[in-house]
């Protein structure tokens, strides 16, 4: 078996983002092989608690401090930067997470840098709701880099969909390499013994940033209080729509039945208590807080949008309503308010949708023989 040497590169070191890029960083040690990692640090100084710990599992670590802003002249010489980095490395394989590092790694490689290059978005820049000129500006940089762009390693169906659709590269030169958790050790069935009657739990967990849509949550809130329904809604996460948040959340006279809790490392604590899992998200790659959820057999309920249909199905796994309509969301909550045995039947369904589709250790053995694809026969033009 070929043991590729694999750079990992990503700008994005927080939330779901970080968590795969260390995921994927432990599964390839796990694998025989020691990656090694250049991230930026700039959006969450933790992270570098992070790379130490993979630095002392063997694997290079290369701080480079990327921005999440668009800035010409700092991005060129962040990626001239990251081409003196990588011919120092020699890696086999680039694989760039997230758009920042996904432009600075391409625009390295039409330098000279080695290397196949892997592309993972983890959701497309320009699905954003912002003005059109803005995304129209993302999606063009997209096509322009496909050019440098050896396999496009999607991390569900629907972001390889939305490649193929926008036709950013061939779809010869795409790959789908789900997201995968591993399911809880010593799990309990913690559903069995809630009492239906009580209030219904409702939680949501991930970053408080426009992609989330966490505003809708309050929403949802509020059309929930209109039916008169007996509930508590969790929202658990960081970001710059918090303070936003807490404003609208006095505003609208739902401080007894909405908590805001800071992010936490520990998050078995909150999944405990809560009844039903809620995303707002106008779009995903494949969110690791909603298989999370669905490990734990909870049913999730939340807007049909790339990455949530992708393992959130209607009827059989949880609720889906189109985008946008969060009277139909908070309709078919009543629905399961007070029905403890349908909220069971939803989330073992969902166990068992991880248990077959997105375990970690299949995540890492497909990825690790994309890298091997690359290397041996590529993903043609």
């Amino acid at each position: 078996m070929i043991l590729p040497r694999v750079a990992l590169v990503m700008e994005a070191t927080a939330g779901g983002t970080a968590r795969h890029l260390e995921s994927v960083a432990r599964g390839l040690v796990d694998r025989g092989l020691t990656p090694a990692i250049i991230a930026s640090c700039e959006r969450d100084p933790h992270f570098r608690f992070v790379l130490r710990d993979l630095s002392q599992l063997g694997c290079e670590v290369v701080e480079l401090p990327m921005v999440r802003a668009v800035s010409p002249v700092v991005d060129l010489r962040l990626a001239w930067t990251l081409r003196g980095i990588l011919r120092r490395l020699q890696p086999d394989v680039v694989h760039l997470h997230s758009s920042k590092a996904g432009a600075l790694g391409r625009l390295a490689r039409a330098w000279g840098a080695p290397g196949r290059v892997a592309y993972s978005p983890h959701a497309f820049a320009f699905l954003q709701e912002e003005p059109r000129l803005r995304t129209g500006m993302y999606a063009l940089i997209e096509k322009a880099l496909a050019f440098w762009t050896d396999c496009l390693i999607a991390v569900s169906p629907s972001e390889a969909q939305v490649a193929v659709e926008r036709h950013l590269v061939s779809p010869r030169r795409i790959a789908v390499v789900a997201n995968g958790v591993d399911l809880p050790t010593g799990y309990r069935d913690h559903l069995s013994a809630i009492d239906e009657h009580g209030p219904l739990r409702l939680g949501f967990l991930g970053r408080l940033e426009a992609q989330k849509e966490p505003l809708r949550l309050l929403e949802l809130a509020g059309a929930l209080r209109t039916r008169a329904i007996d509930f508590n809604l969790t929202i658990m996460g960081d970001g710059s729509l918090r303070e936003p948040m807490e404003q609208r959340v006095r505003t609208m006279g739902l401080e007894d039945v909405v908590r805001l809790l800071p992010a936490a490392r520990d998050v078995e604590p909150f999944y405990s208590r809560m009844d039903v899992f809620v995303t707002t998200s106008r779009y995903e790659g494949l969110p690791y807080a909603v298989l999370d959820a669905m490990a734990r057999s909870l049913p999730v309920a939340g807007f049909e949008v790339p990455g949530i249909c992708d393992c959130v199905d209607d009827g059989v796994t949880g609720v889906l309503v189109p985008f946008d309509r969060s009277d139909q969301l908070a309709e078919r909550l009543h629905g399961l308010a007070g029905n403890a045995a349908e909220r069971k039947r939803l989330g073992l369904q969902g166990r068992a949708r991880v248990a077959a589709m997105f375990r970690r250790e299949s995540q890492m053995d497909e990825l690790v023989t994309t890298y091997q694809r690359m290397l041996r026969d590529g993903f043609g033009p």
